[in-house]
């Protein structure tokens, strides 16, 4: 079962970093399998960055390993900070202010993971396929 984890310094996100570089609704994150998840970045201001070969690679939806280093704006952490925050786990240290807020969306089946540009039901909070 996956369930979307959004971040950003809004209300109702999942895991809120106060950084005036991170947007309201900044970036979602799915598990995509053991150890490896698909991030999306959700039009924010400053961009999402995956740190690769030495250098930030900006994204707008990529599948990322748990511990590569993520840059969400100026704020810097990596998949598995903020999903520790997201559960609640109270592992994480991360270099900034971040709390798990909790949203109980429900999750949605691995095979039911679209391909391409996704966004969420507003209603339901369910990823739907912008194709559609």
């Amino acid at each position: 079962m996956l369930k979307a984890i959004s971040v950003g310094r809004g209300d109702g996100v999942d895991v809120s970093i106060d950084d005036d570089t991170v947007s309201r609704l900044h970036a979602e994150i799915v598990s995509a399998g053991e150890n490896r998840f698909y991030i999306t970045d959700c039009m924010s201001t400053s961009g999402t960055f995956v740190g690769r070969d030495g250098a930030w690679q900006q994204i707008k939806q990529e599948y990322v390993d748990v511990g590569e280093a993520i840059l969400l704006g100026n704020y810097q952490t990596t998949v598995a900070q903020l999903v520790d925050m997201a559960t609640g786990s109270g592992k994480t240290t991360g270099s900034g202010a971040l709390k798990g807020t909790g949203s109980g969306r429900k999750p949605i089946p691995q095979d039911q993971l679209p391909d391409g540009p996704v966004k969420r039901d507003p209603e339901t909070g369910d990823i739907i396929s912008m194709k559609d």
